[in-house]
């Protein structure tokens, strides 16, 4: 028997993940809400995580209505406040089961609300808290649109988390080197 290489693994794996995706995506499209339970085993910036399932192992997951300070990669510097932003995000969430209900799939991620153990929006918190921006531009970020805005203006009033940082805080769309909406 032939055993499978690394390579191989990782597209079967990607493959399923993209499978589950596209059945969430059209279940969420039919009107049907889809929630989970999810073990969050990494947190990589402040709006991006891993969650472990016992069939796929880690599924990378994508915060909603939020949009945090970009970590490096291989093309782009830090951004300042990544850093915070992830510590306090990986404070609430990492080792956590947390709800998450789907809404969307992009770059190989599943786009979800999360609500932590405590039902807090982890979305909310993170604006409120001042370490990440409202991005509400998406439908499904509409019913929380007014109350991130607010947090938002409120968190920029106080000067906390990025708004208390040295210099003006860039979106990281504009980061990215990409056009804001």
């Amino acid at each position: 028997m032939r055993t499978m290489t690394k390579h191989r693994l990782w597209i079967i794996g990607w493959t399923a993940v993209g499978l589950v995706s596209l059945l969430l995506l059209a279940q969420g499209a039919r009107g049907k809400e889809i929630r989970y339970t999810a073990a969050v085993i990494a947190a990589h910036d402040a709006d991006t995580y891993t969650r472990w399932d016992e069939e796929l192992g880690g599924v990378p997951l994508r915060l909603a209505c939020a949009d945090a300070p970009e970590k490096p990669t291989p093309r782009r510097t830090l951004q300042p406040g990544a850093n915070q932003a992830a510590r306090f995000a990986a404070r609430l969430v990492l080792g956590e089961k947390v709800l998450a209900a789907h809404v969307g799939g992009s770059y190989r991620r599943e786009i979800v609300h999360v609500a932590l153990p405590d039902g807090r929006d982890l979305a909310a918190v993170l604006v409120r808290a001042g370490w990440a921006w409202a991005e509400v531009k998406y439908p499904y970020c509409r019913a929380k649109a007014a109350e991130l805005l607010r947090l938002e203006a409120e968190a920029r009033a106080a000067k906390r988390g990025l708004w208390g940082l040295p210099g003006k805080p860039v979106r990281p769309c504009r980061w990215r080197g990409k056009e804001c909406e």
